[in-house]
């Protein structure tokens, strides 16, 4: 009996551990998105902190930004990178925007890909999501997601003083 009852329990912590470790989906696909009101500024002081987070937060920022919306104060770009799962690397790469708005900001995540580091392979992650296997490595995505926003939340609060 006590036999039953462990593999019952560890099937149900699976269940819950694997739960926890999914994408989150919106419309049938991986998407992130936070909108934070808490932010001060013009909606083009607030754009201006984006292109600069995206200066400060990518290797090539002119490789990732692809529109830059002045008028309508949005930015879209492209953005990659690498988790690894034991021996195995995979490369993530993603579509963002950044909405902004006088004294509040949008920011979305989706078309998220997984693959090869080479680029080779990629599948939407959507597909991946769907996977029972490779819990860890949708954990260091949503992990690294988390990140990614959570940088761009602190740019987007620093106050804009540039005395020098």
């Amino acid at each position: 009996m006590k036999i039953i009852a462990t593999i019952l329990l560890s099937v149900l912590l699976t269940e819950k551990i694997n739960g926890q470790n999914e994408l989150p989906v919106k419309d049938g696909q991986v998407h992130y998105e936070i909108i934070d009101s808490s932010v001060t500024g013009a909606a083009s002081e607030l754009h201006s902190k984006a292109r600069m987070w995206i200066a400060n937060s990518f290797k090539d920022s002119k490789a990732v930004i692809q529109v830059d919306d002045k008028e309508s104060n949005s930015l879209m770009g492209k953005g990659n990178f690498i988790v690894s799962e034991g021996l195995a690397t995979r490369l993530i790469q993603f579509s963002m925007k950044i909405d902004s708005k006088d004294n509040k900001y949008r920011a979305q995540i989706y078309n998220v890909k997984v693959g090869g580091t080479s680029g080779d392979n990629m599948r939407s992650a959507e597909w991946f999501n769907k996977k029972r296997e490779h819990a860890k490595v949708k954990k260091k995505i949503n992990d690294e997601m988390d990140l990614i926003l959570a940088s761009l939340k602190r740019a987007m609060a620093m106050s804009k003083t540039n005395d020098f």
